[in-house]
């Protein structure tokens, strides 16, 4: 004997497969494209680079604010973008550093053990405007401290001449 089905019920399981299915990519995405927001807290922040898993920590550091997002990763290191997001000072200095980024490729092993403001040579995990202004202020510093000596040393090379 033939089991009969009512259409209706057949059109019924094929939208209730339907709605599962597009349900499924909805959770799918939301899960793929999930950035943890740490706000100010650190830790939360440390945790997530462990896994390289995406987050976002604003961090307060003399009167100056960066923003520290984790956005991908790559073999054995997290690629981390910091931006200058509040510079105090002289206007030529919140002109040089405000807004400005660099991207980081920071190896697990060096993320894991410490915040990324304390990995000593930072920069060298780095490229981007951000990095660029800051060789910028230590050049200037050096070249100012330099020319500000020099006067004195050329006096006394006049003076033993």
């Amino acid at each position: 004997m033939k089991r009969v089905v009512h259409p209706d019920l057949e059109l019924k399981v094929w939208h209730f497969i339907f709605f599962i299915l597009v349900l499924g990519v909805i959770i799918f995405i939301f899960s793929i494209n999930y950035k943890t927001d740490c706000g100010e807290d650190q830790s939360c922040f440390l945790d997530a680079s462990k896994n390289c898993r995406s987050a976002t920590v604003e961090v307060k550091e003399d009167n100056n604010a960066f923003k520290y997002q984790i956005i991908d990763k790559e073999k054995d290191s997290c690629i981390i973008e910091v931006t200058a997001t509040e510079v105090y000072g002289d206007p030529e200095l919140v002109a040089l550093f405000s807004g400005k980024q660099m991207i980081c490729t920071i190896p697990n092993d060096v993320l894991s053990e410490q915040f990324i403001s304390d990995v000593p040579d930072l920069t060298s995990y780095c490229t981007g405007e951000l990095k660029e202004a800051m060789y910028e202020f230590i050049i200037g510093k050096i070249y100012g401290a330099i020319a500000q000596n020099l006067g004195d040393i050329l006096s006394e090379i006049k003076d033993k001449i």
